[in-house]
């Protein structure tokens, strides 16, 4: 894109320094033909009219091609991303980037969050299966002696 972009650069200047040279070229000539004495009156007008038709053509050429460059450049800068300038999609599609790492990075905090909850719930039902099955071997050893202290009827 950038030589495309350098190509219609140069190709403007190029333009350009013609359209001067041209310029130059034909006031040159009206001069000559003002200071021509062997040319008659009329012939010197009609030569000179002529000289200036052809400077407004040249005019107009070079309003043409600066409305063309101008129109070109204004395409390249919306290169259709369905219809959008392409600077404003790639400014859109960056804000939504930045929302959905956002949505991920808080989906990731909560899924830790849920990670520690769980390991608690885990390690409080260790205690308490620690606790319980103490407490049941506390009572069985209880439930032993106290067989043991009153014999059975």
């Amino acid at each position: 894109m950038e030589e495309m972009e350098e190509d219609t650069e140069n190709n403007v200047e190029k333009d350009v320094e013609d359209y001067v040279k041209e310029q130059q070229e034909l006031e040159l000539e009206k001069a000559a033909i003002r200071d021509d004495r062997s040319l008659v009156a009329e012939e010197k007008q009609q030569m000179l009219e002529e000289k200036e038709r052809m400077m407004m053509d040249l005019r107009k050429e070079q309003e043409a091609t600066e409305m063309l460059t101008a129109k070109f450049k204004a395409m390249e800068s919306k290169l259709l991303v369905g219809g959008k300038n392409i600077m404003d999609h790639t400014n859109e599609q960056q804000k939504m980037l930045e929302l959905k790492r956002q949505e991920i990075a808080e989906q990731t905090r909560r899924e830790r969050e849920m990670q520690q909850q769980m390991l608690l719930q885990d390690e409080e039902t260790l205690e308490l299966r620690e606790t319980f099955s103490s407490l049941q071997q506390e009572v069985e050893l209880k439930t032993k002696k106290l067989k043991k202290v009153r014999p059975h009827p």
